[in-house]
């Protein structure tokens, strides 16, 4: 387990190891250390995210493990191959975090059915519940075993190139996006720039009004002074408007008399 502290570990899917005796015919299920050296680079690479695997080697050894992500793995996978802290822990985790697929694969009875089991998890959400489950079983023979192994390598090419294309997908939608911000940038800018004007229209209008309020104010106050003068010239001479008709009327008989002459 020491290799977990240095970055010198060991390729983690060796071809050359020997495979194991058939899968038991009892009831109790393979532990991690029982299964082939070939399947725990994907058991611990599907099933068990690199957060948790770190934050249980770290456990096991007793302090914070300072190995690159690829080393981590590399180191977990070889410890799989033998009982110990750090698969004793994994082992632990694993059934912990998959056991509700645990309990639904017992009721594959054979061979036959937990290959169903296999398929419809295959083609499922949880993959990684489906090949924990099934490579334990005690009836996941070699043949069932093999296969398992070959779909989930082929599945892992399969998420890659998806990956790609996701990434592909991502950058596509960034430049998309970087688009749109500029163009929502330039229809904020003319916003702006337009609601600035309408409200330079606004208090244009609105001094215009204050102004002609101001005007209005002034002509009533002349008026009103007016008013107020006819008022006192009534009062000083009472008899004006009389004065006024007699001056009109004399005026009236002056022309006559200009048209009869």
């Amino acid at each position: 387990m020491s290799n977990l502290l240095h970055p010198a570990a060991q390729a983690c899917c060796p071809h050359d190891l020997i495979r194991p005796a058939a899968a038991p015919k009892g009831t109790r299920r393979r532990r991690l250390w029982d299964l082939p050296a070939h399947a725990h680079c994907p058991v611990v690479g599907v099933c068990l995210s690199l957060a948790t695997l770190r934050r249980l080697a770290d456990k096991a050894l007793g302090g914070e493990v300072l190995a690159s992500d690829y080393d981590l793995h590399a180191g977990a996978v070889q410890e799989c191959a033998h009982r110990g802290k750090l698969s004793e822990a994994l082992q632990r985790e694993l059934d912990r975090r998959h056991a509700l697929a645990l309990q639904r694969s017992n009721a594959a009875k054979d061979a036959e059915a937990l290959r169903r089991w296999w398929s419809d998890g295959l083609r499922g959400d949880d993959l990684a519940g489906a090949l924990w489950s099934t490579l334990t079983h005690p009836r996941c023979d070699e043949d069932l075993e093999e296969l398992v192994l070959h779909d989930v390598h082929m599945r892992q090419h399969q998420l890659g190139e998806g990956q790609c294309e996701q990434r592909r997908r991502l950058a596509a939608l960034r430049a998309q996006c970087e688009s749109l911000q500029a163009e929502l940038a330039q229809q904020q800018e003319r916003h702006t720039r337009a609601a600035a004007e309408q409200a330079r229209k606004v208090e244009q209008l609105q001094a215009e009004a204050v102004t002609r309020r101001a005007e209005l104010i002034g002509r009533d106050t002349v008026i009103a002074s007016l008013w107020d003068e006819l008022r006192l010239l009534k009062e000083a001479a009472p008899d004006l408007k009389a004065r006024h008709e007699l001056a009109e009327a004399l005026e009236a008989q002056l022309e006559r008399s200009r048209s009869l002459e």
